[in-house]
């Protein structure tokens, strides 16, 4: 029975990977968890991301899991010599489970994450179009107040309202 330095390696790769990714996530949702403490994050979006630090949780297990059992299973079918091609197919299948559950829940967090992105993006657009229309009422509302008012006409000065008084040297000059 050698020892197979390959799917021993691979799978303490797997494992490392996944302690560092649970390790990082679960800091990540006490930071979050700190943040809604303090009234930061809304409760729906409090939701989403304890529900994603969920998702990724269960993704670095299963990287654990898979990094487990594959030097496991390796080692297993290596001691078991011939009698071990009966439980071939239940070892890949039990791998492959894993590898589908790990894609499934990935393709999951990739898809709540792009539909959550969408609708934060599409609140900030509204309420950018909430503030332009706010600053093109105050515009309008400056420039009102901007404009002159219409002059009432003194008794010095006769004519329209908003019109500039007559040149009175030429109105009254001394030629006739």
């Amino acid at each position: 029975m050698p020892f197979d330095l390959l799917p021993t390696a691979f799978g303490l790769w797997l494992v490392a990977v996944g302690a560092v990714a649970a390790l990082l996530h679960w800091r990540g949702r006490e930071r979050t968890e700190e943040k809604a403490a303090r009234g930061e994050l809304e409760d729906w979006e409090l939701d989403f991301h304890l529900a994603r630090y969920r998702r990724r949780m269960q993704v670095a297990g299963l990287l654990v899991w898979l990094g487990v059992l594959i030097p496991a299973g390796d080692a297993a079918l290596a001691a078991a010599g011939p009698a071990a091609q009966a439980w071939m197919p239940a070892y890949l299948a039990v791998l492959m489970t894993g590898v589908c559950g790990l894609l499934f829940l990935a393709g999951l967090d990739w898809f709540a994450t792009a539909v959550h992105t969408r609708d934060r993006l599409a609140d900030v657009q509204a309420k950018r179009v909430a503030l332009e229309h706010a600053l093109r009422a105050l515009r309008a509302e400056a420039a009102r107040a901007a404009e002159p008012s219409p002059v009432e006409p003194s008794r010095n000065e006769p004519g329209p309202p908003g019109v500039a008084p007559r040149n009175r040297l030429r109105d009254y000059s001394f030629d006739d």
